[in-house]
């Protein structure tokens, strides 16, 4: 999916839509589009970090950067999210840059 990505340190926050303005299909939809996005990379704390955020009027934090430092625990927390939501926007932050970013 990402050539010479995967092993590559960066952080990767998914900023998700939890208002209620999409269904149940929509929502699984993106659920999964968050897990395989999140297959192409190495998980770990000197790898690639993933944190989820969801926001409705408030931002929420689901979980950090740091919560989950292998696939299996990533995707048992993305399973776990309950909430409507939709992914709308995922940034991209690399640890050289942004080391002490921690949601």
């Amino acid at each position: 999916m990402f050539p010479d990505c995967g092993s590559k340190p960066a952080d990767i926050v998914f900023l998700l839509d939890s208002s209620g303005s999409v269904d149940k299909k929509e929502f699984k939809i993106q659920l999964d589009f968050v897990a395989n996005f999140s297959q192409a990379f190495d998980i770990g704390l000197n790898n690639v970090r993933i944190g989820v955020v969801t926001f409705e009027s408030e931002p929420r934090t689901v979980f950090n950067l740091t919560k989950h430092n292998n696939k299996e625990d990533l995707y048992n927390a993305i399973a776990q999210i309950t909430k409507y939501v939709f992914v709308s926007v995922c940034f991209i932050y690399y640890h050289q840059q942004y080391a002490t970013l921690i949601l």
